[in-house]
């Protein structure tokens, strides 16, 4: 005797198998329509959404560009190529100097990072053997390389000494 396959019923318990095997929890919602159990954003997530509506207007009427993406390619350009805070500085102060879009333009490298920054994008300052044989770091699984003040592979000097004291030889942001 042959065992007839039901599609209807597998579509039934599909779902909840998927469900079962993910380890979470599915409510049905037989009322689509009824939006009244679905939460609003918290504070800090409306702050984000605030920051990101305001910064993603276009620099001027039919540009690409946003003050955001600016900001970001500036930041960019000045970690990629190794410019001082003064260069960018004076990088701005150029392109405010011939084009329209000065009121949603960073006029200095601060105002950029500061725009960046309230993403709320979190950065490591991470000290680098100086011959990049390793990075003085602790992380989760043990490795307690932190407290180190020497490369354990080559033995170069984590710090060089200076009149205010002694700073890390070559240090990475993360």
């Amino acid at each position: 005797m042959k065992t007839q396959f039901n599609p209807p019923l597998l579509v039934f318990f599909l779902p909840s198998m998927v469900a079962d095997a993910l380890g979470v929890e599915l409510s049905y919602n037989d009322d689509v329509e009824d939006e009244q159990g679905e939460e609003p954003p918290n504070e800090q997530a409306q702050r984000f959404y605030q920051l990101l509506s305001e910064c993603n207007v276009p620099l001027f009427e039919g540009c690409t560009q946003s003050k955001l993406s600016m900001c970001v390619r500036l930041l960019a350009h000045k970690a990629n190529y190794g410019v001082a805070d003064k260069g960018v500085d004076e990088i701005t102060e150029m392109l405010l100097d011939v084009t329209p879009f000065k009121d949603n333009f960073p006029a200095t490298y601060y105002d950029a990072e500061r725009l960046v920054m309230k993403l709320g994008l979190k950065v490591d300052k991470i000290d680098c053997c100086i011959n990049g044989c390793m990075l003085f770091y602790d992380n989760e699984f043990g490795k307690n390389d932190g407290a180190l003040v020497e490369c354990k592979f080559c033995e170069s000097p984590r710090y060089r000494l200076t009149k205010s004291g002694r700073i890390p030889n070559m240090t990475m942001f993360y």
